[in-house]
């Protein structure tokens, strides 16, 4: 009898405290870290690059392949639409690069429509130094806002720093860039490669560079979300 009332007074607490959950509008499966994230836009329709069929400025194309991947070729820029006035957020892509000298991805772009447009570039140059590596630039000038970060004989943790070769073709990477404020945070691979501050640009749009024809880059699961 006294088992039977002790297994009573558990199902009577156990169903005040599911009350008091669901009267507070919490729910028992929430976890304190979730977080809505804010998705501007998930480019994997050919109509969402460029002029909407492809082509960018200057020579510079892109190509769906079907495959839920896209390759930019030849020299210019392709603007990423929907994206102009973006202000704070992440830009996330993986790619690999085909051949020639590499691509960089505009950050708060200004004039779409020019061959070379101001902003910010990150771009992975196979053009730098004696293995290649990686730049944060500003138009206009091409200058670069902090060192290039150049391979280096015995670097073996960036993607395109192998030891003995000066270029690595054909490797997918991932790409992240953050900007917040004045802020920008980029990675490769999830490995921090720079993070600088600058004022110059406060807003501006998401596009994709290559500088060179030959130049040619295959990308896929291009999203910009909200910080």
């Amino acid at each position: 009898m006294k088992r039977k009332r002790l297994l009573i007074h558990i199902i009577i607490i156990t169903l005040m405290s599911f009350s008091l959950i669901f009267c507070s509008g919490e729910s028992i499966f929430s976890d304190a870290s979730d977080t809505t994230e804010v998705v501007f836009g998930v480019y994997n329709d050919i109509t969402k690059f460029g002029d909407g069929s492809g082509s960018g400025t200057g020579s510079s194309t892109i190509t769906d392949n079907g495959d839920g991947t896209f390759t930019q070729s030849n020299s210019g820029s392709i603007i990423v639409s929907e994206t102009s006035g973006y202000e704070n957020y992440t830009v996330n892509l993986t790619a690999k690069v085909l051949s020639n000298n590499g691509y960089g991805i505009y950050l708060r772009m200004q004039d779409t429509s020019s061959t070379n447009p101001d902003g910010y570039v990150f771009q992975i140059d196979f053009g730098i130094g004696t293995r290649g590596g990686y730049r944060a630039v500003i138009f206009p000038g091409d200058s670069s806002i902090v060192a290039n970060r150049m391979c280096t004989a015995g670097d073996t943790e960036n993607p395109h720093c192998i030891d003995g070769d000066k270029q690595s073709y054909n490797i997918w990477h991932d790409v992240k860039i953050i900007v917040t404020g004045n802020n920008y945070k980029c990675y490769i691979n999830n490995k921090l490669i720079y993070d600088f501050t600058d004022s110059t640009y406060s807003g501006g749009s998401v596009g994709i560079r290559t500088w060179n024809n030959g130049d040619n880059v295959t990308f896929k699961n291009f999203t910009v979300t909200q910080n």
